[in-house]
């Protein structure tokens, strides 16, 4: 892994700590939250507020977690919050 790979993946953790979701049970807005401190293996819940929904999981048990479109990585869920966004190619020389 490159350094920028490091620092990109360190950024993108400071976002797991809440994660906005549907909910499985009534696809409203549910709440995906780290239930602990630790800095590996963390432990994240999954609650709906509108039908009561309640999973937890503990991200060890999981192996890496791999962050793909529009899901979070904990329970596999669709994100609640979502948009379209263009892939503009800016033409940068690298």
């Amino acid at each position: 892994m490159t350094n920028q790979q490091v620092i990109q993946q360190q950024f993108l953790d400071k976002f797991l700590d809440f994660i906005l979701v549907k909910c499985p049970n009534c696809e409203l807005c549910a709440r995906v939250v780290k239930l602990d401190k630790k800095l590996s293996g963390s432990t994240h819940s999954c609650t709906c507020p509108h039908c009561g929904y309640l999973d937890v999981t503990n991200a060890d048990s999981q192996g890496p977690l791999e962050l793909s479109e529009a899901v979070d990585p904990f329970f596999q869920l669709p994100l609640y919050l979502e948009t379209i966004c263009l892939n503009v190619d800016f033409g940068l020389i690298t």
